[in-house]
């Protein structure tokens, strides 16, 4: 099974924006994540500073190099492999009950409890991991295929931003109407 290079390159795309930005937004608020991190309980207490401070580094690696043609596949694969263990303790923690806690997903002050829809929007993005995982089929590239490309990858960013959006005003809508009532 092969994946056409403009499905193949919007995906890297997608993945490159998402764990460039989630590297980005932890880096910037390094000891909120750390905390989120340690809210977690999936790590000893002793790794969990270390581990807050090295995900931001493979995020960022994993961003990087999904844009290098030979790294690519890889870190496609290594991408699908965080994202796997995000959505694993995030299932952990919605098994044990503990939804109200931040998922450390969006950017900082910007809060989203663990839900169902983390699980889906993850699944997602694994699927995305996976198809930059196949071969690419061997044709000439034009410019028209990154024409195609690039609109879709954006389409692709702006629906996970949106996404993520109202999740977080999800969370928001349901704070206040306690509040209020």
């Amino acid at each position: 099974m092969t994946v056409d290079p403009v499905l193949h390159v919007a995906a890297a795309l997608v993945l490159f924006a998402v764990f460039g930005g989630a590297a980005l937004h932890k880096w910037k608020g390094l000891a909120a994540f750390e905390a989120t991190l340690a809210e977690y309980r999936v790590l000893p207490g002793p790794a969990v500073a270390l581990a807050a401070r090295i995900i931001p580094v493979l995020e960022a690696a994993a961003a990087a190099a999904l844009l290098v043609p030979v790294l690519s596949r890889p870190a496609a694969l290594f991408a699908g492999a965080l994202l796997a263990a995000y959505t694993l303790a995030i299932a952990a923690n919605l098994a044990r009950g503990r939804r109200n806690i931040d998922c450390g997903c969006g950017w900082p002050g910007q809060q989203q409890t663990l839900s169902a829809w983390l699980l889906l929007r993850n699944g997602l993005l694994i699927v995305l991991a996976f198809l930059c995982t196949l071969p690419v089929a061997a044709r000439t590239v034009s410019w028209v295929d990154f024409a195609i490309a690039l609109p879709a990858a954006a389409a692709g960013i702006l629906f996970y931003l949106a996404a993520n959006q109202l999740l977080t005003n999800r969370d928001r809508l349901a704070a206040l109407s306690r509040s209020n009532g």
